[in-house]
This record gives structure tokens, C-alpha cells and sequence, in this order.
């Protein structure tokens, strides 16, 4: 959705007209999920073309805004400002608790090595998995709290098997799926690396949803070789075991990025939390017109991080903290500099 925002401004402005600029946003989001049909991993969904249209409107709102939203009168300005970091608050707060595993229909049926999405199985065998003290054999599991629940509680998720030739795409190794067909959770193998994942408040919304995945954790494994896969939860992180190597992830608010946008290449995820917190709070600054309010509102934003643990979220780490009075600051002195130059606006008609 965010990714199609320019495209709406760039098309308001190269068109002058809002429909024109729409049509174009919406069939070029068409192409890319038709594209998305050819590239490994990746899936076409008619939720995306709806999100990525809804980014091209807001662009083009944006665009026919714009006079009015650069030099705001000082009431419109402080409102704007509240309502911009009520709103990035919201976001990365609900992004938050969007982590959190989505419902599970019963019963749940485990299955060893199933078809992936484009077809494919994997061409190792599972020898044994359990969850906990419990067998998970194909079939139905027997009634009891979802698998995530059960993780979180302190069961570990245990997977043997024997190595197949590394699949160019991703096929799953074991998969729990419940009555309406989802996977409610799913570990899954592609080259070398495995990934572990479950079924999200966020993917039950249609939203992309980050993956624990541990590459190169089956780097030197020959076809044939005896494998396990240990999944297990460390306080507010999910872990994945294999061999002498482990990862573990632990969304915050920061890594709400991942739900509009997933996945990315690996050394621009590392960077996306900062960037995402302070691109989010640059307009609160840009409408604040006084230092002293731009202080006092990075106090308050750095507080709303600190709570959320009390409101059951996962805490922001430190580093992340930072990345507020940056976007606040960077946002203050551009909406200053805006300001400070004489006003000649450029009016673009923006059809209804």
C-alpha cells in the first residue's frame, strides 16, 4: 500500500487528474501480482490490488491536499500534529498485536511433507514430529490448545527427518492445518534454509506476516543425512534449532513494517524498523512549530513505547527508541524550513 502512495502523487502530478492517476495505479498493481505468478516464493492476491489502489487514492488525496497540509493556520497545525502521532502510535502499537497467533478453527491435521502452494513437496521424509509429549502424526491432532499456545507455554516442537535434494522453492516439511483449511502453523525448507512460521492476527486479515527463517541452517547437508528441527518460544521470542545453529524472532513495534511489506532483501530488513518508526512520525514534527512541543511530544511518544509491554505488546528495544525524536526532529526542522519561505502555492485539480 505504501509502496503505491508515490505512485498516486506522481501520477496527480504528471496527469492532472485523480481518475487518470488511480486507473494507472490500479493496473499497474494488477501487473505486478500477475508478475508475482513467475517469481519463486512470491503469490498473486486480489488483497494487494485492493491495498495497493488504496495507496494510489491516498496519493492523489495527498496531491489535491497539499497547498493546505504544507502551511496549515496554528489550529489546523496542532491538530494535525496530535493526529498524526495518534495515528503512528496506532499503527505501530496495532501493527503490534497484529503478531499475535489468529484464532485456530478445530480440529487441527497435521501433515508431513504436503504440497506447497505451487505444487511442490519436498523430497526428504519425516521420520517422527512431536509437540510437547505428543506424537504429531498425519491426521487429526487430538483436541487440545493450539499448537502456538502450547509453544508459548513452554512445549518444545520437534521435527526428525531424512534430507532430500535442497527445493528451489519453499515446500513445507510439516504443516498444521485447521477446519477452514489454513495453516495455522508451518516449517518449511527452501535450499538451504528453513523458516518456521504461524498463522497471524495480521495474515488473518490478509496483511504479509514476517517468518522465522534461519538460513544456510542446512549448508553441507547431503540428501539422505538425518536431520531435527527444534521450535521453541524464549520468553517473547520464537526460536528455531537445527544442527549447531539458531535463530530467534521477536516482532515490536518497529517490525510493523513487515506486514505491509514482506519480505525484503535481509540487509535492508535490518534497517527497516528504525527507518519505519521515524518516517512515521515525521508529520507530527512537521506541524509542531515550537522546539519546546517537539520535545515535550518525543517525551510522550517514548513513554506510549515504554507502556506497551503493560498493554501485553512485545517491548521496543532501546535502539529502536531512538529512531522517534530522529523522525519527530527531522520532521520539525522540514516543516520550519517550509515555513520560513514565502508562500507560492501550486494549485493541481484534483477531480472528484
Amino acid at each position: 500500500m505504501l509502496l503505491f502512495l508515490p505512485v498516486g502523487v506522481a501520477g496527480a502530478l504528471a496527469f492532472r487528474r485523480g481518475r487518470t492517476a488511480v486507473a494507472l495505479g490500479g493496473t499497474l498493481s494488477v501487473c505486478v501480482e500477475v508478475g508475482q505468478l513467475f517469481v519463486p516464493g512470491r503469490y498473486p492476491s486480489v488483497w494487494d490490488v485492493g491495498f495497493n489502489t488504496a495507496g494510489t487514492v491516498l496519493g492523489v488525496l495527498l496531491v489535491g491536499a497539499g497547498p493546505l497540509l504544507l502551511r496549515p493556520p496554528p489550529s489546523l497545525r496542532r491538530a494535525l500534529a496530535l493526529g498524526s502521532l495518534g495515528g503512528a502510535l496506532a499503527v505501530l502499537a496495532g501493527g503490534n498485536a497484529l503478531f499475535a497467533p489468529a484464532r485456530i478453527r478445530p480440529p487441527l491435521r497435521a501433515e508431513w511433507t504436503p504440497l506447497s502452494r505451487t505444487g511442490h513437496a519436498y523430497a526428504g521424509t519425516v521420520t517422527a514430529a512431536r509437540l510437547g509429549s505428543e506424537p504429531l502424526e498425519p491426521g487429526v491432532m487430538r483436541d487440545a490448545p493450539p499448537p502456538m499456545t502450547r509453544i508459548r507455554a513452554g512445549d518444545t516442537l520437534r521435527i526428525a527427518f531424512v534430507a532430500g535434494a535442497p527445493p528451489v522453492d519453499w515446500v513445507p516439511l510439516l504443516r498444521g492445518l485447521d477446519a477452514g483449511g489454513e495453516a495455522a502453523l508451518t516449517v518449511g525448507i527452501r535450499g538451504h534454509d528453513v523458516a518456521f512460521s504461524y498463522r497471524t492476527l495480521a495474515a488473518a486479515l490478509h496483511l504479509d506476516q514476517p517468518e522465522l527463517r534461519l538460513a544456510g541452517a542446512l549448508s553441507g547437508v547431503r540428501p539422505g543425512d538425518s536431520v531435527e528441527v527444534i521450535a521453541s518460544a524464549r520468553g517473547d521470542a520464537d526460536c528455531i534449532h537445527v544442527r549447531t545453529r539458531h535463530a530467534c524472532l521477536s516482532p515490536s513495534a518497529g517490525d510493523t513494517w513487515a506486514l505491509l511489506l514482506y519480505p525484503v532483501p535481509r540487509a535492508l530488513g535490518r534497517f527497516l524498523p528504525y527507518l519505519w518508526i521515524a518516517l512515521l512520525l515525521v508529520p507530527g514534527g512537521f506541524w509542531i512549530d515550537r522546539t519546546r512541543h517537539a520535545a515535550a511530544l518525543t517525551a510522550l511518544v517514548v513513554c506510549a513505547f515504554a507502556l506497551m509491554p503493560q498493554l501485553g505488546l512485545a517491548p521496543v528495544p532501546p535502539a529502536q527508541l531512538l529512531a522517534a525524536p530522529l523522525g519527530l526532529g527531522a520532521g520539525h526542522w522540514l516543516g520550519h524550513q517550509v515555513r520560513r519561505r514565502p508562500s507560492n502555492p501550486i494549485v493541481i485539480p484534483i477531480p472528484s
